[in-house]
């Protein structure tokens, strides 16, 4: 049953183009390879204009056990997910209970409230639907592979402040959207990598819900299924 209904979302999806088209992970004909031409791409481009790219790579903590229930509900309402096929995904969610369990002694059942159900073939598109509008403001372009979503930004010499704020205003926006769909941005381990010889960084911070930190730069990141460098080397 569970493959029947990921298989009529995955259509409808499709058919209604519902998913942003930077998504690559869990995506018909786009993968690891797709995200990284698009993104060497745009790199290699802003490069040859003598400019310069400022790439955040974004982590969250524990993404697929954040996804909140309700809200994820919500959402496939609002994207047309209704009738049998969205009463059975709720049911699917709503329904689940856990324990804990230490020897012989076990603890009282509660009502999990969030988290899709990892291993299971319809919890990589609940999370797709999820997270799908958290680029939806944003002005640099982005890349994003499930949970794994970084932002480029070419910067150019002449408009050195104006650029970089764009990303800043970005990664402000997706603080914002973490806050209100209770997914956790994990600061400490977020990125940011600065492409173009003789280029002086620019520091760019991050709220964690508590205090703005500031973004750590990186020569070498891992990116889905490479490790890329500022040299545009990869492994």
């Amino acid at each position: 049953m569970e493959k029947i209904i990921k298989e009529q979302i995955t259509k409808y999806l499709e058919k209604t183009s519902c998913i942003s088209n930077n998504q690559h992970g869990f995506m018909s004909k786009k993968g690891c390879t797709s995200n990284l031409l698009e993104s060497v791409g745009y790199i290699t481009k802003a490069l040859s204009k003598r400019n310069f790219v400022d790439i955040s790579f974004l982590d969250f903590a524990k993404a697929f056990d954040k996804v909140s229930h309700c809200r994820l509900i919500h959402k496939l309402k609002a994207y047309g997910i209704k009738g049998n096929v969205g009463k059975w995904i709720e049911s699917f969610l709503t329904s689940r209970k856990q324990r804990t369990v230490l020897g012989n002694h076990s603890g009282d059942w509660t009502d999990v409230l969030s988290g899709v159900p990892q291993g299971f073939v319809l919890g990589p598109t609940l999370f797709i639907i999820y997270i799908n509008d958290l680029t939806d403001n944003l002005k640099s372009v982005h890349k994003i592979y499930a949970d794994d979503t970084k932002l480029l930004q070419e910067i150019r010499p002449e408009f050195h402040d104006a650029d970089c704020l764009i990303l800043q205003n970005d990664l402000n926006i997706i603080s914002e959207w973490s806050k209100e769909w209770l997914m956790e941005l994990n600061v400490a381990k977020c990125k940011v990598m600065h492409l173009g010889h003789g280029y002086i960084n620019h520091e760019y911070v991050m709220n964690d819900g508590n205090t703005s930190l500031i973004i750590a730069a990186t020569d070498i990141e891992r990116d889905p299924g490479i490790f890329l460098s500022n040299d545009l080397k990869w492994n």
